[in-house]
């Protein structure tokens, strides 16, 4: 239900579902900076979904994520860095900053 919800808002339907969805991004615009006020954060969320670029950022991040999956799940030097990435030891000098 979740998909086909985020599907249709980010397909340009109209109703309360976009209008829940622009108030938080207006407000996450105005928190990151990205947004002088509020109404400019709604102007900018109607913007990126009325154009594309919300979806098509979606598609990317998921696609990013298939990636990521590959990595963690793949062999060889791959995989041997994704376990020392995710090692709690401290000798292994991994700063995640």
């Amino acid at each position: 239900v979740n998909l086909e919800i985020a599907n249709s808002v980010l397909g340009g339907a109209l109703g309360p579902r976009r209008d829940i969805v622009l108030v938080n991004a207006a407000a996450a615009l105005v928190a990151a900076g990205k947004a002088e006020t509020f109404l400019e954060g709604m102007a900018l969320g109607v913007m990126s979904i009325d154009s594309g670029a919300a979806r098509r950022k979606v598609e990317a991040l998921a696609g990013f994520g298939g990636e990521v999956r590959l990595f963690r799940e793949g062999t060889g030097a791959g995989r041997q860095l994704w376990s020392t990435l995710r090692s709690n030891d401290p000798s292994r000098n991994y700063t995640p900053y």
